[in-house]
């Protein structure tokens, strides 16, 4: 988890063509099915939004501010799906060693709460973003 931080999203994202963080509407549905929601009030119940999202973001609440808001919700994506996918990883050489299904389950169950579930947090963000930021980029944005 503490390596989510060192990761340079920022740098991966500015790099990364627009389109590959564009959401599916199809897929909202699958974030209901599978609780992202409420895992986002579980975040604001518990004051970790208050306390290290937002200060990080530094999101204004106004329309000026929605691009940051985008931008920061691309990177916690990049930042939080590499280290989901060193879980995978090493939970693919724990099947290798003496205990193998448990050891694995024990490597992966940690990065779905840790990595999984705000990959699929801040996709819900963006698709919630998406129809504010079609409706602005024309007249307010370049590219």
């Amino acid at each position: 988890m503490s390596i989510v931080p060192a990761v340079p999203a920022s740098a991966i994202v500015r790099r990364l063509p627009h389109q590959w963080f564009r959401v599916p509407e199809g897929e909202r549905f699958l974030h209901r099915l599978l609780g992202v929601p409420v895992f986002g009030w579980l975040l604001d119940v518990s004051g970790w939004n208050r306390r290290v999202l937002e200060p990080l973001r530094g999101f204004s609440g106004r329309r000026a501010g929605l691009l940051s808001l985008e931008h920061g919700a691309q990177a916690s994506f990049i930042a939080h799906g590499i280290c989901f996918a060193m879980h995978v990883l090493l939970a693919v050489l724990a099947l290798f060693s003496k205990h193998p299904w448990s050891g694995a389950l024990w490597v992966l169950l940690p990065g779905l709460v840790v990595h999984l579930y705000p990959v699929l947090l801040q996709r819900f963000t963006i698709l919630r973003l998406q129809p504010l930021l079609q409706k602005m980029r024309p007249a307010d944005c370049v590219g």
